[in-house]
């Protein structure tokens, strides 16, 4: 699965059409659109099922990484309060197999040329966010306490234990 993403055109193409004629009979609850769909299409649900527990298993992989206990928020919540980044980005890396592929990042373990190529993507497709132009105030406060391959966690220890000696 590294390396590729589910590919499920038909149940696209059935649910968007599910979907429209919902909203033009006045709308149904999702759950009664997904059991229609079930109903009428169980030929193209059995063919597409593997990558649509994929997709669900990603989804509920991403919330966990952002919501679990230990999570970046809470190891260095005065990072996040002097710069309100997101906990997690998604970033390129290459796997075990040399493939690569758009990895989860929690912020704190980013390195500084990850955080600076990610300000460069995400400028590429869209207007600057708060949280972007955060990333960017931190990348440009912590990169003096490391190197490009210095995680945040690391250049913020680095800044604080600075601090503390001159403070």
């Amino acid at each position: 699965m590294a390396g590729s993403k589910p590919k499920t055109p038909q149940i696209r193409t059935l649910i968007a059409a599910a979907v429209e004629k919902a909203m033009n009979s006045g709308g149904a609850i999702p759950h009664q659109i997904v059991a229609a769909i079930r109903k009428n299409n169980p030929k193209a649900i059995a063919a597409e099922t593997d990558a649509m527990v994929d997709m669900a298993m990603l989804s509920i992989v991403r919330q966990y990484g952002n919501l679990r206990a230990g999570s970046a928020s809470v190891a260095q919540p005065d990072f996040f309060r002097e710069y309100p980044v997101s906990e997690s980005v998604i970033v390129p890396m290459a796997g075990k197999n040399g493939v690569v592929d758009k990895t989860v990042v929690r912020v704190d373990r980013l390195t500084i040329d990850q955080a600076r190529e990610h300000v460069a993507q995400y400028k590429r497709k869209t207007a600057k966010s708060k949280r972007i132009v955060a990333l960017e105030r931190a990348i440009k406060d912590l990169a003096p306490y490391g190197t490009g391959d210095s995680t945040f966690a690391e250049c913020w220890k680095a800044k604080m234990a600075k601090a503390k000696k001159t403070g």
